[in-house]
């Protein structure tokens, strides 16, 4: 990437002659973008591209890299044409660039109260080389804005669980795709998450009477039972059903249809 393609095409011929240059199969018009110039034995096309050089029997054309964008890649051709005949080669660009981000969202799951599991999904360009791994980073919120600590600079799957946090800690994530060409930019979790057990998980709360302690074991509900229509109407519907076996040691307040 940054780089400019120039093409120059010696012409054997008789002119006046006409020229069309296209990028999968659509004509692109002559602009700042892609500009085509006559001279008395040769033209100059100068368009998005890399290092190319090519030779036919009609003409010898080779071009330099510049100001090239990821777009810029794909199939071109060059039509070159005279009252005699024309005569078109293919091109085939390959802008070549360190990858875009993993593409989102960074999904963060199995938190515990010293890991978590970050998933995500390959690049949707790869810079033109395959990525051969992802960077993973974390960050204590607790350690201000720039804090961010290799995690594994080698991990070469899609997924890959975080270890050594600490307890009731708040952290982000990023991850950056690698190949031979350099590192993306980060692929950021959208929002910190603390490391401790699951709600779903043994949590204590302990009451002090006299000598005695106890402890009681905070879980989400149990199901309700299923629901059966016990009345209907053109409008409304009454529903009863059998409450939770289990209230998950609290009483539930709100019952969600």
């Amino acid at each position: 990437m940054g780089d400019t393609l120039k093409i120059k095409i010696p012409i054997n011929g008789k002119g006046p002659f006409t020229f069309k240059v296209k990028k999968d199969d659509r004509s692109l018009p002559d602009n700042d973008r892609v500009r085509v110039q006559e001279y008395d034995d040769f033209l100059v096309v100068t368009i998005p591209g890399l290092y190319f050089f090519h030779h036919n029997p009609f003409f010898i054309y080779n071009y330099l890299i510049s100001d090239v964008e990821r777009d810029d890649a794909g199939k071109y051709s060059i039509n070159v044409a005279n009252d005699a005949g024309s005569c078109t080669v293919p091109l085939k660009v390959k802008v070549i660039a360190p990858p875009l981000p993993p593409t989102g969202p960074l999904d963060i799951s199995n938190v515990s109260k010293d890991r978590a599991t970050l998933s995500w999904k390959p690049p949707q360009d790869d810079g033109g080389n395959k990525v051969t791994g992802y960077n993973v980073e974390r960050r204590d919120t607790s350690k201000g804005p720039d804090a961010w600590i290799p995690v594994t600079q080698n991990c070469k799957d899609t997924t890959f669980t975080v270890p050594s946090l600490l307890d009731g800690h708040q952290y982000e994530f990023r991850v950056m795709a690698v190949n031979e060409n350099g590192t993306s930019e980060p692929l950021r979790s959208s929002a910190p998450i603390t490391a401790q057990l699951p709600f779903s998980m043994l949590k204590k709360f302990y009451l002090t009477n006299k000598s005695r302690c106890f402890f009681f074991v905070i879980e989400p509900p149990g199901a309700s039972g299923q629901p059966e229509i016990n009345e209907l109407t053109n409008n409304t519907a009454t529903l009863t059903w059998d409450k939770p076996s289990s209230d998950g040691g609290n009483k539930y307040q709100i019952v969600f249809i």
